[in-house]
């Protein structure tokens, strides 16, 4: 999770302000999508060679690395963020097919709640400062002479891989579970499943805006880098605290009611910002984006590991399902991206933008509909 916040918020950061292109990040997450595929398909693959356990770790790494070489590039334009994004899609793909894979292994339908929560406090009670004190680094270096502004990126994302290294190692002295994984197709799709795919794909075009605007939002219209880790950090404040309550005090029944209360808030802030370009009013809105965000994602992963677990019956079958929701949720993640770039080359780079939010922000509200049968069929299904 520190990884997360240093390398990526940096990263696109770094994108944005190299190129000052309201498509850069753009650019970089379709490639990325797109390679991240074949690593989750290659993952499968490795898995009848490979042990988890080492697998998870090296693609840790690999894919910090990956992301750590956009710093490093002699030219920074948009064919250079495009390479950076197919090398750094693939590795996480294979981390994240592990991931994905792992949770199911380590989790339950009944206490994934308190798992989330539990792991969202521990991952980023460090990212506060580190965050916000990467991004006064960034800022304050060509201020004050110490180095240039590019150096002191490039020691933000060392930084942030070191962290990252350390943190993974620890992992050696984890049992992994193994994982054997005989088809990489699902033989059998049910209403469920279907239904599933539906939520898929209209579930990731909010978050996939969520991955592209941010940082873009924040260095045009509020500041500079240390304006960026500030609010972030802030944001990582606000957001967790809520996600450890939750976790806590939640249950597999709540979840239509928290994905209501992702969705509605960032509905009716969207629509204000879309006409209303206001400083405080776009530090509101990036919050309750951040906040929407978090709940999102704290209900996602149950309702998708609870999906393939509705339609398998033992773990060698669970890959094919995860490989497919895969599939859809980075065709979904494409689109979307594309039609963000078609938006602002049509409306300009602001207004282009705050369209596409709100448009994101109305699907938010389709999702919730789509979510209520699913979770019905989901419920009514004892393991």
């Amino acid at each position: 999770m520190i990884f997360d916040a240093l390398l990526y918020t940096y990263a696109y950061a770094f994108m944005f302000s190299k190129t000052e292109s309201f498509i850069a990040v753009a650019i970089y997450n379709i490639a990325f999508y797109i390679t991240m595929v074949g690593g989750f398909y290659v993952n499968g693959l490795l898995l009848r060679v490979f042990s988890s356990k080492q697998l998870h770790i090296w693609s840790s790494i690999l894919q910090a690395l990956a992301i750590l070489a956009i710093f490093f590039f002699p030219t920074i334009n948009l064919l250079t963020i495009g390479v950076a994004g197919l090398l750094s899609g693939f590795f996480s793909g294979i981390y994240w097919a592990m991931r994905n894979t792992v949770y199911l292994f380590f989790t339950t339908d009944e206490n994934r709640h308190y798992f989330e929560g539990l792991r969202v406090l521990l991952g980023t009670s460090s990212n506060t400062l580190l965050v916000a004190a990467a991004g006064w680094f960034i800022a304050t270096s060509e201020v004050f002479s110490f180095m240039s502004k590019t150096l002191a990126y490039q020691f933000v994302g060392v930084f942030g891989v070191l962290i990252m290294v350390v943190g993974t190692l620890q992992l050696l002295r984890v049992s992994f579970p193994k994982i054997s994984v005989k088809k990489l197709r699902p033989t059998k799709i049910t209403p469920q499943w279907k239904l599933f795919r539906i939520f898929i794909l209209v579930s990731a075009v909010q978050f996939t805006l969520t991955m592209t605007v941010p940082e873009t939002i924040i260095l045009y219209f509020l500041g500079n880098e240390g304006v960026l880790g500030t609010l972030q950090a802030i944001f990582i404040i606000f957001s967790t605290t809520i996600i450890y309550f939750l976790g806590r005090k939640s249950s597999k029944h709540h979840r239509v009611h928290i994905l209501l209360a992702s969705a509605v808030p960032l509905a009716l802030i969207s629509g204000l910002v879309l006409f209303f370009h206001n400083p405080i009013l776009i530090i509101l809105y990036l919050l309750i984006m951040n906040i929407s965000d978090r709940l999102f994602w704290f209900v996602y992963f149950p309702i998708f590991s609870r999906a393939v677990e509705y339609e398998t019956t033992n773990s060698d079958e669970e890959y094919a399902y995860i490989l497919d929701h895969e599939i859809l949720i980075d065709f979904s993640r494409v689109v979307t991206t594309l039609l963000y770039i078609l938006l602002i080359q049509y409306f300009g780079d602001v207004n282009g933008m705050f369209i596409a939010l709100a448009g994101g922000a109305l699907m938010q509200v389709l999702t919730v509909a789509v979510a209520r049968p699913l979770l019905r069929m989901q419920n009514q299904s004892q393991i």
